[in-house]
């Protein structure tokens, strides 16, 4: 119920790295530091260092985002960058602010998308599963864990094992697969298994606490409305089986921002169903 999108994202990873300036070469001389698909290189030219970000994914768009703490740098550079798959982006260029040694250390996040996309608002969305009707089991702003970013994430009451559908066309832009953990506690936050798939306004929704080993679709592939993604399970922070759904954009200073969904029921639609609203299609 506490999702994650991917992998000790948010989700803010963070990481420290130092770097005494001045070297007595001119030579150029990188270190490279990789956090799942995302590497920072560092390029030291003499009294000069470049930050660059890449994205080492195959098919997953990321937004980037790197903070900086200086004694005695000046850095040129706003540390922010949407990465296409296996592109790469200048971030920071810093040059010594006087005499004496120069370091930084730097906070980093990145998370699967476009921080500059926006829902389309007349878009509509299936419900992401068939058969039989099933409860909201914790709707917008719910008690549990859809505070703040999370906000506008619904819960679906699924027993293990059902059909996940795609709720709208799109890509698939990232999967995990490999988790059989799971439980109500926060020790479990990055354990959900999930499937994410980018729409063509940028937007990406997300599926979560599938079942182990359970997704039949990869990344780089593109579904229809309907379209099986996965079976639902257990995994993660979670308290009880179910489907957590999410319609997202990342965030330029980390995180990502939630956004409401318009649900298509019957011939209406529905935004933010409340807990114990009972759906079907």
């Amino acid at each position: 119920m506490g999702e994650n999108p991917i992998k000790a994202l948010s989700f803010l990873c963070l990481t420290a790295f130092a770097l005494a300036l001045g070297l007595p070469s001119a030579d150029a001389q990188t270190r490279n530091q990789c956090f799942e698909v995302l590497c920072i290189d560092t390029a030291t030219r003499g009294e000069t260092t470049i930050l660059t970000a890449r994205n080492t994914a195959r098919n997953t768009p990321i937004t980037v985002s790197l903070a900086l703490r200086l004694d005695n740098l000046d850095a040129e550079g706003t540390g922010q960058a949407v990465l296409a798959p296996g592109k790469a982006r200048q971030l920071f260029i810093l040059t010594p602010r006087g005499r004496g040694a120069s370091e930084f250390t730097y906070d980093y996040s990145w998370m699967p998308g476009d921080f500059r996309a926006r829902p389309d608002p007349r878009a509509t969305y299936a419900l992401p599963f068939r058969g039989a009707a099933l409860p909201v089991l914790q709707g917008c702003d719910g008690w549990f864990s859809h505070r703040g970013e999370l906000g506008q994430s619904i819960d679906f009451a699924m027993p293990i094992g059902t059909q996940v559908h795609a709720a709208r066309a799109g890509r698939v832009i990232f999967t995990k697969r490999d988790s059989q953990r799971g439980g109500p506690s926060q020790r479990f936050i990055n354990d959900d298994n999930k499937v994410l798939v980018q729409h063509a306004d940028g937007s990406v929704a997300a599926y979560a606490h599938l079942a182990f080993d359970s997704a039949r679709v990869v990344p780089g592939q593109d579904v229809r409305a309907g379209d099986v993604l996965a079976l639902s399970g257990n995994t993660g922070f979670s308290a009880e089986p179910h489907l957590h759904f999410e319609l997202y954009t990342p965030k330029p200073e980390g995180g990502r921002q939630t956004w409401p969904v318009r649900w298509r029921i019957g011939d209406e639609t529905v935004v933010c169903p409340r807990r114990g609203t009972v759906l079907n299609n």
